[in-house]
Order: C-alpha cells, then structure tokens, then sequence
C-alpha cells in the first residue's frame, strides 16, 4: 500500500507520517518511510536546484526524473509493506501549475508511475504554514511565499478522488493524528 502525505510546508507532514508510521507498527504492519525530492543522485540535484532560481519546467522534469526513480527502486520492490511518502504526484501538479505550467503537460510526464493508493492532505492556510515554518527558524526556500502558497493551496483543495483526504491540519498534532488513523483504520480493514 502507497499512502502519501501533501500539503504545503509546514502543514506537518513530517510529524504525522512518523506518528502512522509508529501508530501502524503498533498493529504489526511493516511500513517504510520515504520522501521526495529523494536522496539518489537526481533527488540530490532536485534540491540543488530548490535553493536557487531556475526554470520551472527543467524543475518539474527533474522532479518526475526522481519520481520514476524512486519508484523503481523503492516503492515497486516493497508490495509487502506500507509505504508512507512525504510528497509525490500532487506536489508536482501543485506547485507546478501554480507557477505557470500547463497540468495536462504535468500529468503526462507523471503518468508511468501508479497513483497512490491514499493520499492524505494536512490542509492549513498560508499564513499558518509560514508561522510554522518561521517559528522552527528554518530557512525559506523559494516556494514559501504568501501568494504562491494560496495557489497551490487552492490547487490542492480543487482534487476530487475517493483516495485524496483532506485534514483540518489546523487542529493539534494529536487530533491530526487521530483523523489521520480513523481513515487507515477504514481502509485497512
């Protein structure tokens, strides 16, 4: 099972992939963390890149490019366990398309890996996220600005899919976590 996490950054996505990881261990389930951009040698140039401005369609190849292999090295070799990702498909139609480029264009370069079996959506407001992300004194990158977040954010809330849930990230970690299990307990069963 492939479960993905999206949001903007500072949704807590990192947080609540270890809470299910921990949470979904405690059922006797083996799962495996893993996140994109990765770390193989395209993953690595991916966030070279993030730091600096370059063009935005060269990025989104780069991103599918790290996508296709992690797919094929991480995620396909794993049918037996649950795979939890921070980031996959929808990162890229998100971010992608609120910087300009065509989503029928962004699909098509996405389309030889599977879609996610449950992609699990911490939905907080910009404004929120930037707070977040200041508060842990990390340094912005260059998709962490106000306007630019509501795009995507507006992009993100505009999926409709029996797989894409949406959670009320504004809530605590414990409350995320707990909306979170209810939803895997659902499909697990």
């Amino acid at each position: 099972m492939l479960i993905t996490f999206e949001g903007i950054d500072g949704s807590g996505k990192s947080t609540q992939k270890r809470i299910l990881k921990k949470y979904l261990e405690s059922t006797g389930k083996k799962v495996i963390l893993t996140e994109e951009p990765t770390n193989n040698p395209i993953g690595q140039e991916v966030k070279k890149l993030l730091k600096k401005d370059a063009y935005t369609w060269v990025e989104a190849i780069l991103f599918a490019a790290d996508r296709a292999l992690h797919y094929e090295e991480t995620i396909k070799n794993n049918k037996h366990r649950i795979i939890i990702c921070d980031r996959y498909k929808h990162s890229t139609y998100a971010y992608q398309s609120a910087m300009g480029l065509d989503k029928k264009w962004l699909t098509c370069l996405n389309s030889q890996v599977p879609e996610p079996d449950l992609t699990i959506y911490l939905d907080v407001t910009p404004e929120t996220a930037i707070k977040r992300i200041h508060h842990r004194g990390i340094k912005a990158i260059k998709y962490e600005e106000l306007e630019l977040l509501r795009k995507v954010r507006k992009n993100y809330l505009s999926y409709k899919s029996k797989t894409f849930k949406i959670i009320n990230s504004e809530k605590s970690i414990k409350e995320v976590a707990i909306d979170i299990q209810k939803i895997i307990n659902a499909i697990i069963k």
